[in-house]
């Protein structure tokens, strides 16, 4: 997969009618533990729809974005649960539908995503993922 720029995430936002937020500040300011290789952080949340795309100097940083993410989601799984796990080269897609919510968490070389909604709504961020070229 070739990673979006933060510049392409932001367009394709506004053309899907979204508003996105140069939220990076924010979240250097929420995770302390930033290792400080994040370029820019840009979120953006319509109802029910967030979204969080994230652009890092390397491939490292965004990796273990999506390992914790993705390890914090196993507390969101309730007895019946639907998950999606895709992989490979430099693509890492995961999915988790449960309690009525859906979660995704997304890593391309030095981009990550996390989005989440209702589940039905998940065509909403399938939408997003599919302009940028990030679905399985």
């Amino acid at each position: 997969k070739t990673p979006v720029t933060s510049k392409e995430m932001w367009e394709v936002l506004i053309s899907l009618g979204y508003e996105p937020e140069d939220t990076t500040s924010l979240y250097l300011e929420e995770n302390a533990n930033a290792d400080g290789n994040l370029i820019k952080c840009i979120s953006t949340q319509k109802e029910d729809v967030y979204f969080q795309f994230l652009d890092f100097y390397n491939k490292d940083s965004a990796f273990l974005v999506y390992r914790n993410t993705r390890n914090a989601l196993w507390d969101k799984k309730d007895i019946t649960y639907a998950e999606n796990d895709t992989s490979y080269h430099n693509f890492y897609f995961y999915s988790l539908t449960s309690g009525g919510k859906y979660y995704v968490i997304i890593w391309v070389d030095n981009t990550a995503v996390y989005a989440t909604s209702d589940e039905e709504n998940i065509s909403l961020i399938g939408n997003i993922l599919s302009d940028i070229g990030y679905t399985p």
